[in-house]
C-alpha cells in the first residue's frame, strides 16, 4: 500500500453555524492524532445563517481548512460533489456535517484502506427515526457513488 501523503475531508454543510465549531474541533483532533497531512473542505450548501462566516474563520486559524460556498442550496449530493472535485489528497473521506459521521471513525477507515480496500463504506444501524424516502435516496446515491468510484480509486466515501 502506498503512503497517504495527504487526506481530503469533504464536510457538506447547511445552516451550521452553531454546530461547525465543535464537529472542526473533533475532526481536528482526530486528523492530529493520526499524523497524517490533511485538508478540510467545508462545502456551505447555500446556508441562510452565518454558517460560510464560521468556515472562513476557522480557516483564519488553521490554513489546512478550506470553504467553498454554493449560490443556493443544491442539496447533500451536489455538494458531496462539488467537495470532492476541489480537493487534492490521495483518499477522500466524506461526513455530515451534523455529526451523523463520528470523525472517530476515520482511523478505522484509514485502516481498511491499507488493508488494500480502494472503497470503505460504513454502513448506518437502521433507526426508527429515518423515512422511507431518505433510506431510498441514500441508496441510489450510494449505489451511483459507488459505481463512479469504482472508475477512480481515489474516491472514498463514507
Amino acid at each position: 500500500m502506498e503512503k497517504i501523503n495527504l487526506i481530503s475531508i469533504v464536510v457538506p454543510v447547511y445552516n451550521e453555524y452553531e454546530n461547525l465549531s465543535f464537529l472542526n474541533e473533533r475532526l481536528v483532533k482526530v486528523l492530529t492524532a493520526i499524523n497524517i497531512p490533511y485538508e478540510i473542505v467545508y462545502v456551505d450548501d447555500g446556508s441562510s445563517d452565518d454558517t460560510y462566516l464560521r468556515i472562513t474563520e476557522l480557516h483564519k486559524a488553521n490554513n489546512k481548512i478550506r470553504g467553498i460556498i454554493l449560490s443556493r442550496n443544491f442539496g447533500h449530493q451536489i455538494a458531496l460533489t462539488a467537495g470532492m472535485e476541489n480537493v487534492t489528497g490521495d483518499i477522500i473521506v466524506t461526513l455530515d456535517g451534523d455529526l451523523q459521521h463520528p470523525p472517530e471513525v476515520i482511523p478505522d477507515l484509514i485502516a481498511a484502506y491499507n488493508k488494500g480496500f480502494d472503497v470503505v463504506n460504513t454502513a448506518r444501524e437502521e433507526h426508527q427515526s429515518i423515512s422511507f424516502f431518505k433510506k431510498q435516496t441514500s441508496k441510489m446515491f450510494y449505489k451511483l457513488f459507488n459505481v463512479f468510484a469504482q472508475r477512480n480509486p481515489k474516491l472514498e466515501i463514507q
